[in-house]
């Protein structure tokens, strides 16, 4: 029991200090803000033990009410910002790995296109440097075919889009 008596002990003289200290503050930013004048500005008369008492403890919960409510809006802006600096860091690395990738494509791109210009290149030499076969005629004429073929297709699908055959139809079933 002795223990618990010292410790309540320790504890009422540290808010009675600090009730103390408090009413010290708080009665000469009256007196600045009042223009008061006394002889001895700083000598403020200490305070009796339980109104000290009751002035440090309620210091001490406005500390501590103050410090909760100031505490916890910083510490989530401090974890938001940190969030935000994770997610840029992120952000900046895929960035730069995808402009890599990019640049890596590029490169793939211009070296598959010289292969395909060196190719066509040897090949356009190849045909140069020889007579054309009788494959060769071959493919050509039906080329040609293929594409006479879909001219006439495409005359057809016209005139019978513009109604032409209907027109014959009807003349027909005049003649009958």
């Amino acid at each position: 029991m002795g223990s618990k008596s010292t410790v309540s002990g320790i504890f009422r003289r540290r808010f009675i200090w600090l009730g103390n200290k408090y009413n010290r503050l708080e009665t000469i930013i009256n007196r600045k803000f009042l223009k008061i004048e006394t002889p001895d500005e700083l000598f403020v008369k200490p305070l009796s033990d339980d109104v000290a008492l009751e002035k440090g403890i309620e210091f001490f919960y406005e500390l501590l009410v103050y410090m909760i409510l100031i505490g916890l809006p910083l510490y989530e802006l401090y974890t938001t910002s940190a969030s935000n600096d994770k997610k840029a860091k992120e952000l900046s690395n895929r960035l730069n790995r995808i402009e890599s990738n990019i640049s890596s494509l590029k490169e793939e791109s211009i070296k598959a296109n010289e292969r395909l210009r060196t190719s066509i290149e040897e090949i356009e030499n190849m045909i140069k440097g020889r007579q054309p076969t009788s494959m060769d005629t071959g493919m050509q004429q039906n080329r040609f075919k293929a594409e006479l073929i879909k001219y006439l297709d495409s005359l057809d699908a016209s005139y019978y889009s513009k109604g032409a055959f209907s027109q014959d139809a009807s003349k027909s079933d005049e003649k009958n």
